[in-house]
């Protein structure tokens, strides 16, 4: 996720020094730090369980789900119904399961880079950015066995929970049956892009790891001073779990979603937005 971010910044940054005809300028894209996947994970946890950001505690899930239990457990339909239930199967696994695999994060351009006043400098910018999209090597085929490890990786990262969705989060909820397996389908509803985005809040947060503004400015280096107004804003997100019906275990886990960072550098607006799928297999 951190490296994204500081992809993200060097190509708007740089942008707008040439199109503020950056003779004058400093070259602040060589001072964004390098960031390497294990640092940036760690800092992220660090800041997004400060008192300030935190939502309420959490109580640990209840047990896995008996078959006999389940058996005797109505099938979830209505949309309420279906969000409690994923809640619980999905809270169970941080504690509960053995491994978690994270097969992949693919990180994808999910929309066009907007540079407001420097429209001519659109092409090069969005070249750059494309050319350093896909897959992430370091997210690929992760196992977690620890719960330090399950908390830190595993959706919603940094925190000891994994989702606290509402009815009113969501704006559909499905969930098929086939050959004594559960496929759930929920789409949260979108978050406009603010100043205030932090994890465990707004719609898609409460499920996902969203990127808090706290995290652009954390890898902005020397270029912070330059970069204002930021936002960032999450939509058209998806999460489908695959759970075993008759214990109540997760087996998959898919999630996607696109979230927009919005700045102002040097006096130029910029809007750019990102798809970000993680993929994921649970064993018990």
């Amino acid at each position: 996720m951190k490296k994204i971010i500081c992809l993200a910044l060097a190509a708007l940054l740089s942008v707008s020094l040439f199109g503020c005809g950056g003779k004058n300028e400093p070259d602040l894209t060589t001072t964004i730090p390098e960031v390497t996947e294990t640092e940036a994970e760690t800092t992220e946890i660090i800041d997004e369980t400060d008192e300030t950001t935190e939502p309420a505690s959490f109580e640990e899930p209840s047990e896995t789900l008996s078959e006999a239990e389940t058996e005797g457990a109505k099938k979830p339909e209505t949309m309420a119904e279906i969000v409690e239930y994923f809640n619980e199967v999905i809270n169970n696994v941080k504690p509960k399961s053995k491994t978690i695999v994270q097969n992949y994060t693919l990180n994808s351009q999910a929309s066009d880079l907007v540079l407001g006043k420097a429209k001519s400098l659109e092409g090069l910018a969005n070249s750059l950015i494309e050319a350093n999209m896909g897959y992430n090597k370091e997210a690929t085929n992760r196992v977690m066995t620890g719960r330090a490890d399950k908390d830190k990786y595993f959706a919603v990262e940094g925190m000891n929970w994994s989702s606290k969705l509402t009815p009113d989060d969501v704006k559909s909820a499905k969930l098929t049956e086939k050959d004594g397996v559960y496929t759930i389908t929920i789409e949260p509803k979108d978050d406009a892009p603010s100043a205030n985005t932090v994890k465990g809040y707004g719609h898609i947060g409460k499920a996902m790891s969203v990127v808090p503004v706290s995290s652009i400015t954390e890898n902005a280096g020397a270029a912070k001073s330059i970069i204002k107004n930021i936002k960032t804003g999450h939509r058209n997100a998806k999460i489908v779990a695959t759970v075993d019906a008759a214990t109540g275990n997760v087996t998959h886990a898919n999630y996607y979603f696109v979230w927009d960072l919005c700045l102002t550098a040097l006096r130029i607006d910029l809007t750019v937005s990102f798809g970000i799928e993680q993929d994921y297999d649970i064993k018990w």
